[in-house]
């Protein structure tokens, strides 16, 4: 007799069953009866295992506290490579600030750009919904015509809702009690929420039930919440040395000296490993320079690993290193929020610290491009050379060497604080091996239009009754003539512009030798009380 391991049969007892029964009738009948009551015991089990839990049972210590609601897919960066750009034969791009459901203003904004879909690459910096009076139309429009993007905390906070909405209705009985909160007045969800104990209340802290983001969450069609899902925290355009960001991005992690190996612009990518065979490169800097890429990266060795195999390659490193080695700008956090630089941390506040773009500007102007040696270093994989020559005499100092000895100036981040100056101030070499590269965001309207050489911020307050802008560029002069004979136009009795255009100028040229031709245009915005 097979020895029973359990009270509930096995698919091995019904298969021991079946052939013991081919030896005895009666055994057959008993083979029916194992196999009958095995189907039983799955059936059951897995009707059980995936039929939905009751909502009322649910119980935050059982589950170890809330799912993650973020829906950031990967490090939340996506690249726009050459490719992607040529095959797309736009001509113009367009990049729209806040826009905050403020839809009448967005739809004027592009009428006044002459916005054609067949001619121009339309992207925002997030917020498109919220404290505006259609969200609902922004975003239908935003998803159905499929713009690029990044998403803000606006959005971010109505992806999460949503995200949670979804968690509490895949539970039995979570629609009925979601209506049944719904029903409830704000007093009445605060009185509720103090009797109740604190495993048993399934709203996260700091949220808001019932409130503007999460309406707008619930009225979000499937496509409408895929497309706030797919929008990334950061967009990298390699070809115009661009990051488009909503808050921001840090050029150098302050808690430690710019001149550092480990800070990105402080050292061209892979010029300070030691002597190596051009076949190794980095894992970490071929993933950085290709794995990104949709298509047209550079070569890859016998390895595996992606060669750079220029100096435009090294570029693209450089920068997307900047969004992968420099820690604060890998939370998600500082990316939505972030507005100032207090005691070397990113902080959501805008009135202490230092503007984060100034921080962005002064290292960034110190960038004087790529020395000739690290370059060749680089591509050739040689390695920095020994100090001493192999004849034991004494050779010139390397690029780095001679930036590590520079004294450099001293930048003090929190001039109004009077802390110990470690938590104030960097050193900043005179001059940074690196190329300047240029963030344009939103989310700062206190700030206004902020015009800087290496960042714009492009929130100009139009949900507050000021105005709505757009950056436009091309390589092509040509395209800007439309926009140029606008100029300024007022019917307004404050004297108040409806339209204005202003040129600036955009990057530091590209590899064929050109320049980006860029112009702002913005439009006059209604005062909606927000």
């Amino acid at each position: 007799m097979r020895p029973r391991t359990s009270s509930i049969p096995s698919l091995a007892d019904a298969h021991y069953a079946f052939h013991s029964a081919r030896k005895q009738p009666l055994r057959r009948i008993l083979a029916y009866a194992v196999l009958t009551s095995f189907l039983a015991a799955f059936l059951i089990l897995s009707f059980a295992g995936s039929y939905p839990k009751d909502w009322k049972s649910v119980e935050l210590g059982g589950l170890r506290g809330f799912p993650n609601f973020e829906h950031i897919r990967g490090d939340g960066v996506r690249t726009i490579t050459a490719d992607e750009l040529k095959k797309s034969h736009r001509k113009r791009y367009i990049i729209v600030g806040d826009v905050h459901g403020m839809h009448d203003s967005f739809e004027k904004l592009m009428s006044t750009v002459s916005y054609s879909e067949s001619k121009d690459y339309l992207m925002h910096v997030g917020d498109l919904i919220a404290k505006g009076p259609a969200s609902s139309k922004v975003i239908h429009a935003m998803s159905h015509s499929n713009f690029t993007g990044v998403r803000g905390n606006h959005d971010q906070k109505v992806i999460e809702w949503r995200a949670w909405i979804e968690w509490v209705e895949s539970y039995q009985g979570g629609s009925e009690w979601l209506k049944d909160m719904e029903s409830k007045s704000e007093s009445e969800l605060e009185e509720l929420k103090k009797k109740t104990k604190k495993r048993k209340w399934k709203i996260p802290d700091g949220w808001r039930f019932g409130g503007e983001h999460y309406w707008i969450a619930r009225k979000l069609t499937s496509h409408e919440f895929n497309y706030l899902k797919d929008l990334p925290l950061v967009l990298h355009i390699p070809s115009y040395d661009l990051f488009l960001v909503h808050a921001g991005l840090l050029p150098l992690n302050p808690t430690i000296p710019l001149n550092s190996k480990h800070q990105p612009l402080s050292h061209v990518p892979g010029s300070l490993r030691k002597r190596v065979s051009s076949k190794h490169y980095s894992n970490h800097h071929a993933r950085a320079l290709g794995a990104r890429s949709e298509g047209g990266g550079p070569e890859v060795d016998e390895h595996g690993h992606h060669k750079p195999k220029s100096e435009r390659d090294l570029r693209t490193l450089q920068e997307q290193l900047i969004l992968e080695t420099i820690p604060q700008n890998a939370v998600p956090f500082n990316l939505l929020n972030m507005r100032s630089v207090e005691h070397n941390v990113p902080v959501k506040s805008s009135k202490s610290g230092r503007p984060w773009s100034e921080v962005w500007n002064t290292v960034v102007s110190k960038c004087k491009g790529f020395p000739e040696d690290a370059v060749r270093i680089s591509l050739s994989g040689e390695g920095l050379p020994p100090i001493k020559g192999d004849d034991g005499k004494s050779r010139n100092m390397t690029w780095w060497e001679l930036l590590v000895e520079d004294a450099g100036e001293i930048i003090d981040w929190d001039p109004e604080e009077e802390e110990e100056p470690e938590y104030t101030w960097s050193r900043i070499p005179k001059k940074l091996p690196c190329n300047p590269s240029t963030v344009i965001y939103g989310h700062a309207a206190g700030r206004g239009l902020d015009v800087k050489r290496w960042s714009l911020g492009l929130d100009s307050g139009c949900v507050y009754g000021r105005r709505m802008t757009a950056l436009v560029f091309s390589e092509d002069e040509r395209e800007m003539d439309t926009l140029d004979t606008l100029g300024g136009s007022s019917n307004a009795a404050d004297g108040e512009l409806e339209i204005q255009v202003t040129k600036i100028k955009l990057g530091d040229g590209l590899e064929d030798g050109g320049r980006l031709h860029a112009r702002l245009a913005s439009v006059r915005c209604p005062d909606v009380g927000a």
